[in-house]
């Protein structure tokens, strides 16, 4: 049973040369290749998603919204990408009422909505990026074959013939399959339900 990322990363690091015949001719650094392999799996595949609470004031039209979270070493350990859904303290849909602006700032275009919202929470549903270390322990075996399959993929391009570019082009049929099933796996859009209160969500796949 992993109980850690350390133990996760342990773990794939030794299974990936167990499973490749190519590591041992390659200068590959397979810590280095996992970064790169979830970078390319989060660009495709949203894994997770966030509630956002912002308080509105009735004078205030314009309000920042979180970008990223980072420790106190400056890594950062997840950052916010765009808002799926927008919702009064009564689970009313209200994103008419929001334009988004850059530099991570959403602004109320109604000023009679403005009044009205005065003193209440809204409520944003974010998509998310993590750093994979901050991942569930649930999370690393959903996501722990398409990491194996797209370092494998990596450390295949990297070896110059073309008999290992005809395994590398196998290799990446592999990982393009294992990231498809991950992305039909998790919910890739998600929205509020209405029906209930407080952080209960509902997920619908679209």
């Amino acid at each position: 049973m992993i109980s850690s990322y350390d133990e996760f990363k342990e773990e794939l690091e030794s299974f990936i040369i167990f499973r490749s015949k190519n590591y041992v001719n390659t200068d590959c650094n397979i810590s280095m290749l996992v970064d790169i392999v979830w970078d390319e799996i989060t660009s495709d595949i949203n894994v997770m998603w966030e509630v956002e609470d912002v308080l509105i004031d009735g004078t205030q039209r314009i309000y920042d919204i979180a970008s990223m979270v980072a420790d106190t070493d400056g890594k950062v350990l997840k950052y916010y990408k765009d808002i799926t859904s927008i919702v009064s303290d009564e689970f009313v849909d209200i994103d008419l009422f929001f334009d988004v602006l850059e530099g991570n700032q959403i602004q109320i275009n109604d000023t009679n909505f403005l009044a009205d919202q005065d003193g209440r929470t809204i409520q944003l549903m974010r998509r998310v990026v993590p750093a994979i270390e901050i991942l569930g322990l649930e999370m690393y075996g959903m996501v722990r074959n398409a990491l194996v399959e797209g370092v494998m993929y990596h450390i295949e391009t990297s070896v110059p013939s073309q008999q290992d570019s005809q395994v590398a082009n196998l290799q990446y049929v592999r990982y393009f399959n294992a990231r498809k099933q991950l992305k039909e796996h998790l919910p890739q859009y998600k929205t509020f339900d209405s029906r209930n209160t407080g952080s209960q969500q509902k997920r619908t796949m679209i």
